[in-house]
C-alpha cells in the first residue's frame, strides 16, 4: 500500500508542476514578439497507421518568412487569404516555452488577430483547472474517488503536453 501512496505522490506532483508550468508560460504578460516578413503558408500532411491498419492524415501547418524562418502553427489564421507577399507581420511567443500564441497583421488601419494556442480554447482551460484541483485534492485527501480520477488527469496532462510541443498530433 505504501508503494501505491508513493505513485500517487509522484503523478500528483507531476501533474501539478506541468499545469503550473503552461500556466505560467501562457499566462505571464512578458511575451517575445517577432516582427517578419511574411514568404508562405505550406502545409505538410502526415501519415499516420493507428489501430487495426487504419491510415489516419494530419495536417501541419507552417509560416515561411522572407529570412526563411519557419513557424510551426496549430491552424491557419482565419485571415490567412489576405496575408500578402512580404507583408509585415508579427507573431508573439509565449517567455519561457517560445511557443506561438497569435499572429497580428496590420493591413490598411485593421488589426487581425488570431490566438493560435491550445489554451485559448475554454474547454481546455476548465479542464486544466479541474485537472488541478484534484490533483491538489489528492494531496490532502485520499479517496476511491480522487484515486480513480487521478490517473485521467495524469493521462489529459500528458496528451495535452504532447500536443503542445507538437510531439503527437
Amino acid at each position: 500500500m505504501l508503494k501505491n501512496l508513493s505513485i500517487i505522490k509522484i503523478a500528483v506532483f507531476i501533474n501539478i508542476i506541468t499545469t503550473t508550468i503552461i500556466y505560467l508560460d501562457f499566462y505571464i504578460p512578458k511575451e517575445h514578439k517577432i516582427v517578419e516578413q511574411f514568404q508562405s503558408f505550406e502545409s505538410k500532411t502526415k501519415k499516420e497507421y493507428g489501430k487495426y491498419g487504419k491510415i489516419n492524415y494530419y495536417t501541419l501547418y507552417y509560416i515561411v518568412c522572407k529570412n526563411k524562418n519557419t513557424y510551426q502553427i496549430r491552424e491557419l489564421p482565419e485571415f490567412y487569404y489576405i496575408i500578402k507577399k512580404n507583408q509585415k507581420i508579427i507573431i508573439t511567443k509565449t517567455y519561457f516555452l517560445d511557443r506561438i500564441k497569435r499572429i497580428k497583421l496590420n493591413q490598411e488601419g485593421i488589426i487581425y488577430i488570431q490566438n493560435l494556442s491550445l489554451l485559448n480554447f475554454l474547454w481546455i482551460q476548465i479542464s486544466f483547472s479541474i485537472t488541478l484541483l484534484i490533483s491538489f485534492l489528492s494531496l490532502f485527501y485520499s479517496n476511491k474517488i480522487l484515486n480513480m480520477l487521478l490517473p485521467f488527469c495524469f493521462i489529459f496532462i500528458l496528451y495535452f503536453l504532447l500536443n503542445y510541443f507538437n510531439l503527437f498530433i
